[in-house]
């Protein structure tokens, strides 16, 4: 899992997953049908909660996320 700060002072969490997004989940913004894993983006709002920003699949079973310098890295573990 990875958190930053954007420069306007928004919180954001990067939370990779292993295995095919829930039905009822719903991003504003999707890249691709994750089926083996990928990426959820979440803004922390005003009053604590949780709100999807965007999701990106297809990892081969995401496992770790590292933000650095304005960049998102994710791993997929990719082992069966």
């Amino acid at each position: 899992m990875a958190a930053w700060e954007d420069p306007a002072g928004q919180l954001f969490i990067a939370v990779p997953f292993i295995g095919p997004l829930v039905e009822t989940y719903q991003s504003p913004i999707q890249k691709g049908k994750p089926e083996r894993g990928g990426v959820a983006v979440l803004k922390v709002t005003a009053d604590w909660k949780l709100a999807p920003v965007w999701t990106f699949g297809d990892i081969d079973q995401g496992d770790e996320a590292v933000y650095a310098n304005g960049v998102l890295f994710v791993n997929g573990a990719g082992e069966d």
